[in-house]
């Protein structure tokens, strides 16, 4: 991906920190792993997405108030976003 970014470019990353034990074949990378992948890239990763098994079970009137407090708290968030 560096090596065809445009001069001022900007490369975003969105995946998930977990293993999913349901699947074997979807495997979670670390926030090292990522910084390992673009050497001499700055940039910020941030954690987001509830945890898709927990956020499922929230109802439809609730999301709007529950969804965000608990995204909030990190160690629910299952995903990282970067750019």
């Amino acid at each position: 991906m560096q090596r065809i970014l445009k001069p001022n470019g900007s490369i975003l990353w969105y995946d998930f920190m977990y293993n999913n034990p349901a699947n074997p074949h979807v495997l979670g990378i670390d926030k090292r792993e990522i910084e390992d992948l673009f050497p001499g890239v700055s940039g910020k990763l941030k954690r987001i997405t509830l945890a898709p098994p927990l956020a499922k079970y929230i109802p439809d009137f609730a999301i709007p108030v529950v969804y965000p407090i608990l995204s909030a708290i990190p160690f629910m968030c299952t995903h990282y976003l970067g750019l």
